[in-house]
């Protein structure tokens, strides 16, 4: 096949190569070449071993490249060059960037690429930033959620470790956000965010998640596989089972999840948590729930694949939302009842009494209230998941999001391609 030289590098922090392979996410980037608008898609993630311990051999080398598919390559940066400095971790680590970017420079050189794109405007958003500046190309800058509401909430920055202050990563943030040619959005409340920091309407796409989701999810609930025999694996009864499929960080909130069961299990309401993802707060989890006397009804799946997913949403009596991007998608379209805080895009899909139940956010309390109508009702948690499917299906069409998106890199190259 002609390379007509339509080639997109993106720097993206997601997920590993090895994440995207067990997990069955290879959808999230293969989507990125829009049924082959795009020629060609190499896929950077400079910290992809940051969650390795020290001793791992695999967290030192040179940049990790794999083909992913057809029209799709993963490069992945490592966390120290090489394992005999890992005593001397800050230079290691510098080493390490240093051989990545070397890697992709002499990729920029090889390939004309069209437009450089970064999935946030922090880590990845730098890298990207400099190539656009280096190659004098195109640069496109995701901000899916809303940072400023995080922060406010949390009083921290959302890269801790890369910015050691609210006020710096605010101030890299505008930089990289002034320097993009486009800032893609998911919704109103990030589009707002964004100009709210200075960028104008006519900069702003809205790039939906529709097309990122695995076939699976699209597949009607009722003519998928059971995944009953999936949480009695997990030593979970499946007999009202409140899911929380999230990333296991302080930014997600999953603790809220803990409280508000055992508020439902405190009022005599039979019902079970279960965790999906992985992070730094299982083991602080697990000892909320056992404080709490919920520890015998509390489960951690970790990070499942999107098969496992398809199948247990729908077996769920409810699914807790505290806060959730593509998660709160595959839930929809697997026409799950949802509890979810009022913050970010939540309200795009859930609509109360219409489509789930939309909570004040951090309100823990609200939030176990919601759960227990639901789970006490099930018929009536039946209808508002299916409403929840109804609209996640009018507004997730992956062909109609892929020509949205083809319409902004084409607005974006002028015309070229």
């Amino acid at each position: 096949m002609r390379n007509n030289g339509r080639n997109l590098l993106v720097f993206d922090s997601a997920y590993t190569y090895e994440m995207l392979i067990e997990r069955n996410l290879e959808s999230f980037v293969t989507c990125r070449d829009l049924d082959g608008l795009i020629d060609y898609v190499w896929s950077i993630n400079p910290l992809a071993d940051a969650e390795r311990p020290y001793g791992d051999p695999d967290r030192y080398g040179p940049p990790r490249i794999e083909r992913l598919a057809h029209r799709h390559t993963v490069i992945e940066g490592r966390m120290g060059r090489t394992r005999y400095l890992r005593w001397l971790m800050p230079l290691n680590f510098v080493l390490a960037q240093v051989s990545l970017l070397v890697t992709v420079l002499r990729l920029c050189r090889a390939h004309e690429i069209a437009i450089v794109r970064a999935e946030d405007p922090f880590v990845n958003g730098a890298y990207a930033w400099l190539i656009s500046r280096i190659f004098k190309k195109p640069l496109m800058v995701g901000v899916w959620g809303n940072p400023g509401a995080i922060r406010r909430d949390t009083g921290r920055p959302l890269m801790a470790k890369a910015f050691r202050t609210v006020r710096v990563e605010e101030a890299w943030e505008g930089k990289v956000l002034r320097a993009a040619a486009t800032v893609m959005v998911q919704n109103d409340d990030n589009a707002s965010y964004v100009a709210s920091r200075g960028v104008s309407p006519a900069r702003i796409a809205r790039f939906s998640v529709g097309n990122a989701l695995h076939g699976a999810h699209w597949v009607d609930p009722l003519c998928r596989v059971t995944g009953l025999p999936d949480l009695v694996a997990l030593g979970a009864s499946g007999i009202g089972t409140v899911l929380c499929i999230t990333r296991l960080i302080e930014e997600k909130l999953p603790e809220h999840a803990v409280q508000a069961v055992a508020e439902l299990r405190n009022v005599g309401v039979e019902c079970e948590l279960v965790f999906v993802g992985d992070g730094g707060m299982r083991e602080s989890l697990e000892v909320l729930a056992t404080a709490a006397g919920i520890g015998d009804v509390v489960f951690f799946a970790g990070g499942r694949d999107q098969e496992w997913l398809a199948r247990v949403i729908p077996e769920a009596s409810a699914v807790v939302v505290p806060l959730a991007g593509r998660a709160l998608a595959e839930v929809a379209l697997g026409a799950a009842p949802v509890v979810a805080y009022d913050i970010d895009w939540h309200s795009d899909l859930v609509e109360t009494g219409s489509t789930g139940e939309l909570v004040p956010f951090a309100d823990a309390t609200a939030m176990a209230g919601a759960l227990g109508r639901l789970i006490e009702e099930p018929a009536r948690a039946r209808r508002l998941g299916a409403g929840l499917r109804d609209r996640a299906m009018g507004v997730m069409s992956p062909a109609e999001i892929n020509r949205e998106q083809a319409a902004a890199y084409e607005r974006l190259s002028a015309g070229g391609w």
